[in-house]
């Protein structure tokens, strides 16, 4: 795709991300993307067969780059501890910088479930799979490496990405009101600390 159809691409899933946020996917029309992005709504229809495409590519953009940073930690020739940790450090990052845009779109994802095809939330949960799919494939060789003790890998990785995610919307303020005034010092919080917790519940 060349460049300027790129730009026109994005334009047009930004504009729909911003609608979909503000009025919702049911209620957001073709038209009224097409006229947020100052296109015509025939030139939306040459980039997406249907809105649910749009919504579909607009998730899966905010996943691929996630998802191929950790696949080249996977790939890579650390032990089994330093993937896990810098599996987190990749998490932490795209909280950093996405979180807030990734809690909205899955927000508005789960309100929208209802009016989605079979097919959408098939492909939705191929993504989600493979980040499950990293943390079991590290615990499971960390195990045969001697470097974790035996344990049930399915729940050891859904318990780590549900530690490590709620401390990151703790930490950079992705899930939390501004008008909650927590009992500690966010600033305080070392996700190196963090890591040290988890890491003490599996090596052997």
């Amino acid at each position: 795709m060349h460049n300027g159809k790129k730009v026109k691409k994005q334009k047009i899933m930004e504009a729909a991300y911003q609608l979909f946020c503000e009025n919702g996917y049911k209620k957001t029309k073709i038209a009224d993307i097409a006229v947020a992005a100052g296109i015509g709504k025939g030139t939306v229809y040459e980039y997406f067969d249907s809105k649910e495409a749009l919504l579909l590519s607009i998730f899966s953009s905010g996943t691929e780059e996630y998802l191929a940073d950790c696949q080249a930690v996977i790939e890579s020739q650390d032990t089994e501890t330093e993937k896990l940790i810098n599996l987190i450090k990749v998490e932490a990052e795209c909280t950093k910088e996405n979180g807030a845009r990734i809690m909205k779109m899955s927000q508005m994802i789960l309100d929208t479930s209802d009016g989605l095809s079979a097919d959408f939330i098939k492909k939705m949960n191929e993504e989600w799979n493979k980040k499950y799919a990293f943390y079991r494939q590290i615990l499971n060789r960390g195990i045969e490496t001697g470097e974790f003790r035996k344990m049930d890998t399915d729940m050891a990785a859904v318990a780590i990405i549900g530690a490590v995610g709620s401390y990151l919307h703790v930490k950079y303020g992705v899930s939390t009101l501004p008008e909650i005034v927590l009992p500690f010092d966010v600033e305080a919080l070392q996700k190196e600390e963090m890591v040290e917790l988890l890491l003490r519940g599996i090596q052997n």
